[in-house]
Parts: structure tokens; C-alpha cells; sequence
């Protein structure tokens, strides 16, 4: 039975300076990646608020959109109107 050698990268002191630039540079993104990981873990970042689950006949929580024309609509602005009506096409203006 034959052994398979796994080469070895040659140690830093011989890289080139390219090389070991790039290697830094890698380095120093990964630390800050584990780093700014871990600060956001310690304040809740990116812990979603649990969504009310609405009954039938519950009233609608107030949100805005942005329509198609740009502008902002909220739903409280609508408030005493026959009906409001939210329509979305998903492959709307889309190549798919």
C-alpha cells in the first residue's frame, strides 16, 4: 500500500510579496467578519419580532409601501374608505 503525500505550502517567510499581500489581506477580512459576527450576536442583531397572528375579522396593522410610482403609501391613509386593495405581480417587468 502506497502513501499519499499532501504537499505543504511553502512557509510565509518564502511567499511572495503578492502573495502574502493577499493572504493578509484575506486574513484581516476574516477576522472582521468573525468579529463583527460575534458584536452582533451579543447586541440581538438580526432577531426578527415574532408576528402577530391576525384573526379573521381583526383589524389590519398599520404599514407603508412603495408603489409603482415611487411614492409612499400607509394604510392608515386610507382609513374610512370602502376598500383598499394590494396587488403584487411577482414577474412583473422581470425577464423570468
Amino acid at each position: 500500500m502506497s502513501r499519499v503525500r499532501i504537499p505543504s505550502l511553502a512557509p510565509i517567510s518564502n511567499w511572495q510579496p503578492r502573495t502574502l499581500v493577499i493572504y493578509q489581506a484575506m486574513k484581516t477580512i476574516l477576522e472582521l467578519g468573525i468579529c463583527g459576527a460575534f458584536v452582533l450576536s451579543l447586541f440581538g442583531a438580526g432577531t426578527a419580532k415574532a408576528a402577530e397572528t391576525l384573526k379573521v375579522g381583526d383589524a389590519a396593522p398599520d404599514f407603508s409601501l412603495v408603489g409603482s410610482d415611487g411614492k409612499t403609501y400607509q394604510l392608515a391613509d386610507f382609513k374610512g374608505k370602502k376598500a383598499v386593495v394590494i396587488a403584487w405581480f411577482p414577474k412583473a417587468f422581470t425577464g423570468g
